[in-house]
């Protein structure tokens, strides 16, 4: 059975949703495609140099080109060049058993292509965000991977059968064993492309309000890193890009950051509780809206705070915990190896 994975690198999480779907359907034949790179092999690379230099000066035209996914009705009509580009693309290649896509713009071209050439294959959409947009719902999806129950209960809403959902999650469920620390342990991080705040009065001020250790992981902002390093703010550690990031989740005890798909997901994964700063994008807004309604981290600089390490606020560390621990049962990722068993 050959099946392929449609992604893009708008954003750490497509691809990475993409792998981890490999290595669940690992006995297939599969195959993942980096969808811009693939259908404009020219540009992709000023593509993505474009997005990543609008992603760390949070412009204001990517927060408008980023807010078009909430109308759908309006950029749908804007897409006859992108469509024929992905078409002609398809077209050229053969046809797999099984289609997922990870990435919302991929699975509306994905549902397109089927409907227009009248194709039966089943299409999967992974979502990597936990509310999704109606570029997300489209109608010839015929199974919907989610990260979790409230994922699936938005998606029920918007009019998609209980019987097209699936609560996969976005990785692997690791059993966690956090090690007890005297001091809190914060672990600031902004993804690949290090979005975190850059002035040092920000790390300051976090030392000052929360105490403890923290480490400040920059990804590939070397201008981050190299600000950062060269202000030796006592008590903090600076790093890069790192490989290794489930080992900085274990050690720590909260983590700051952005409130992104993946790295919310991260940190339901090892229970590391979150306090998130504002958001800028609305994907953003509706995952901070996922946080505080399952109970599982805060806003920054908010009442939640641990100026005082104490029993108490041990406590309602633990409480948090529990919360993510309750989300990670309702994981199932085997359930989609018997679905497509099923209809493929």
């Amino acid at each position: 059975m050959k099946i392929e994975i449609y992604a893009c690198r708008f954003g750490a999480g497509h691809m990475k949703a993409a792998e981890f779907l490999q290595s669940q359907l690992s006995e297939y034949e599969t195959e993942i495609f980096d969808v811009p790179k693939e259908v404009f092999p020219g540009v992709a690379s000023l593509i993505y140099r474009v997005y990543g230099n609008m992603m760390k000066s949070q412009s204001l035209l990517l927060q408008c080109f980023l807010s078009l996914d909430r109308n759908k009705d309006k950029i749908v009509p804007r897409l006859d060049f992108l469509e024929e580009c992905f078409f002609k693309w398809m077209d050229k290649k053969a046809l797999p058993d099984v289609f997922i896509a990870s990435y919302s713009m991929v699975a509306y071209l994905l549902s397109r292509y089927k409907e227009q050439r009248r194709l039966n294959i089943p299409l999967v959409t992974c979502l990597t965000d936990f509310s999704p947009h109606t570029m997300w719902i489209n109608p010839k999806t015929d199974l919907y991977l989610v990260p979790s129950s409230f994922t699936a209960d938005k998606l029920i809403l918007a009019g998609v059968p209980r019987t097209k959902v699936l609560i996969c999650g976005l990785g692997e469920n690791p059993v966690v064993e956090k090690k007890q620390s005297r001091y809190l342990r914060i672990l600031v991080s902004g993804g690949g492309l290090g979005l975190i705040p850059k002035e040092k009065n920000f790390y300051r001020d976090l030392k000052t309000c929360y105490g403890g250790e923290i480490r400040v992981i920059c990804g590939r902002n070397k201008r981050l890193y190299h600000r950062l390093k060269n202000a030796r703010i006592p008590g903090i550690q600076v790093y890069g890009f790192v490989n290794n990031m489930p080992e900085h989740l274990a050690w720590a005890d909260v983590i700051v950051g952005k409130a992104g798909g993946l790295s919310t997901f991260e940190a339901i994964q090892s229970e590391t509780p979150i306090l998130y700063t504002a958001p800028f994008l609305p994907q953003e807004e509706r995952n901070a809206e996922f946080i505080c309604q399952n109970k599982i981290g805060a806003p920054l600089w908010s009442p939640f705070s641990f100026t005082e390490y104490d029993e108490e606020k041990e406590k309602n560390l633990n409480l948090l915990r529990e919360n993510m621990k309750q989300i990670k049962e309702e994981l199932h990722p085997e359930d989609l190896k018997a679905w497509i068993e099923q209809v493929a």
